[in-house]
């Protein structure tokens, strides 16, 4: 493809991207949830104009270690065009100073 091509499609996988996001420190889990890892394959284009639908599923859960793995898939009416799979633990622990962390 040409650059022209390139430069839309990687625009709209960052959208998708930047909704996983959106969606994991919003929603489930929620307000000071922290990444651990995110793996999506993209199986198909979204184009201008049409309207995906991300979802979350809770695959495993272990609230005395704070973690949560949920199943991510992308779709555009009945077609998959991304699905993936993230880890996050439930609620960060507050950051401290190097004062409190040497005292």
């Amino acid at each position: 493809p040409t650059p022209a091509l390139i430069l839309p499609m990687i625009c709209v996988h960052m959208w998708i991207v930047a909704q996983v996001s959106r969606l994991l420190g919003t929603r489930l889990p929620g307000p000071g949830c922290v990444w651990r890892s995110l793996s999506l394959r993209f199986r198909g284009p979204l184009y201008i104009g049409q309207t995906a639908r991300l979802a979350a599923t809770i695959i495993h859960a272990n609230e005395d270690l704070g973690v949560v793995d949920l199943k991510l898939p992308v779709d555009v009416g009945k077609r998959c065009i991304a699905d993936g799979e993230a880890a996050a633990i439930l609620k960060a622990e507050p950051a401290r100073s190097r004062e409190a962390v040497h005292a």
